[in-house]
């Protein structure tokens, strides 16, 4: 919270009544006739329509209104707080109080215990995600007082180096890529973990976050501590040798599946299967009988790109694996017994929050030394193809229902209205060759990026991050 109290919402004479209906129907949804009913039918944006995008309810009247701004303009909700001289808006999604007087969300003990006292009733329903809550004494509202500040664009704070203790170039990337992914940021630093397990990974990344926003900047040494838990969930030794980053990004998103509150083996909805994992599904056509069936879907950490063609760019290879058919070779059709006629076609079934795209550089490269010999060897190529900011994910999460608009409306995501338009925040790319390289990583920090390269970090620029050539590709549902 950006302030210890608002002076502006003194000249409010009715806002806790106001405050308290907008709770019981819209964000703790405990209300008589409202139960249950997370954001009702009337809560959308009076604009735009969005049911998202940080929507939030004014204070002075039953205005609702997006929060985000789009291509350098105000939101809609602040757009109307500055037409009518609203000040005030509720969070929907947790309650908190904006005063756009202030520019930032504020402290009141009264709003805060009323919000308190809702939530308990609302947890006692079991319609509300746990979390920690904070409520400070006057003791710690006098330090605080004054103290708080609000962190500007330009801030380098959450930015530090990591140590490389030998060979340690790929944990470093990940690492920097976990520290930095908007929706963990949120959730660690909203105190959402909540924990008693001896022994959990999702508790050292908890403390890992306090480490990088604690506003030190010497580089974090991360061989004091999160190197000895994170060994638990790993196959190979750290730090030994060069290792595949993906291979650890996969570890330690098990580990942290593992660990994770609320996991179950069904049809898990626990918060790192919501955040990291999809699920993806493919459909067989045999052309000479046209039998079809689905195969049973599958569950995805990362989407693979194949390389394999020249000038390529990311829609092109989306397009390719996910809205053109692929022939079975050597597959016979079960219903006529015909080869080489069934055809597959995948699509995603349902898109992470988080959606890593891993490019397929290694290449099996076989050399004939003579008439019975060959020298096998795993050899780096090019990923040099063009990738864009934006990307909107749309066109392949039903490749049966996709169009021609759809395949040319992909490139154009910043300007399609889309719950399923994601935004790239982390790149990493390797140096050198496969025996002996090194892994660096871009990242976005607020509206700045940056190369983290082990206890180096230095100012990039977005066509810089645009121009390289990567290995792993971090986008995040942009809402």
């Amino acid at each position: 919270m950006g302030t210890y109290s608002c002076p502006h919402l003194r000249k409010l004479p009715c806002a806790l009544k106001t405050y308290n209906v907008i709770l019981g129907y819209y964000v703790t949804c405990i209300a008589e006739d409202q139960p249950f009913q997370k954001l009702a039918v009337d809560a959308f944006c009076r604009v735009c329509k969005e049911t998202k995008g940080k929507l939030h309810a004014c204070l002075q009247c039953a205005f609702f209104g997006c929060f985000k701004s789009v291509d350098g303009n105000v939101s809609h909700m602040k757009r109307h707080a500055l037409k009518y001289k609203h000040y005030f808006a509720i969070n929907l999604n947790h309650g908190s109080l904006f005063c756009f007087q202030c520019d930032d969300y504020m402290y009141n003990e009264t709003f805060d215990e009323s919000l308190a006292e809702f939530e308990i009733e609302a947890r006692k329903l079991k319609i509300t995600q746990s979390f920690l809550t904070w409520k400070p004494n006057n003791k710690e509202r006098a330090l605080l007082k004054g103290k708080i500040v609000k962190i500007s664009d330009l801030s380098y704070f959450g930015l530090r180096g990591i140590v490389n203790i030998g060979n340690s170039c790929y944990i470093n990337c990940i690492v920097q890529v976990l520290m930095h992914t908007p929706v963990l940021v949120d959730f660690f630093l909203r105190d959402k973990h909540v924990c008693t397990l001896e022994s959990c990974l999702l508790c050292e990344l908890f403390l890992m976050f306090q480490e990088f926003y604690s506003g030190k900047s010497i580089p974090y040494d991360p061989s004091e501590r999160f190197f000895i838990k994170l060994q638990q969930f790993c196959s190979q030794p750290l730090g030994i040798q060069q290792q595949d980053c993906y291979e650890l990004f996969q570890e330690i998103l098990t580990g942290m599946h593992v660990n994770c509150p609320n996991k179950n083996d069904i049809n898990c909805k626990c918060m790192i299967q919501q955040m990291f994992y999809g699920i993806a599904q493919g459909c067989k056509e045999c052309q000479h009988c046209h039998d079809s069936s689905s195969l049973p879907p599958d569950c995805f950490m990362d989407i693979l790109l194949d390389l394999d063609r020249k000038d390529d760019c990311l829609i092109n290879v989306l397009n390719r694996k996910y809205l053109e058919k692929q022939l079975l070779s050597d597959y016979r059709c079960s219903n006529c017994e015909k080869s080489n006629t069934t055809y597959i076609r995948q699509h995603i079934k349902k898109l992470p929050n988080v959606v890593c795209f891993r490019m397929n550089c290694f290449l099996l490269e076989v050399n004939k030394i003579s008439s019975r010999t060959r020298n096998r060897r795993m050899q780096k190529k090019s990923t040099a193809f063009a990738f864009e900011e934006f990307l909107n994910m749309s066109p392949y999460l039903n490749s049966e229902t996709t169009n021609s608009s759809d395949r040319n409306g992909a490139c154009a995501a910043a300007s399609v209205p889309s719950d399923n338009v994601f935004r790239l925040f982390a790149v990493i790319f390797h140096k050198g060759t496969l025996q002996g390289g090194h892994y660096v990583t871009y990242i976005r920090q607020r509206h700045n990026w940056y190369e983290c390269d082990d206890r180096f970090i230095y100012r990039r620029t977005m066509d810089e991050v645009l121009q390289c050539e990567p290995f792993l590709l971090f986008y995040q549902n942009y809402q």
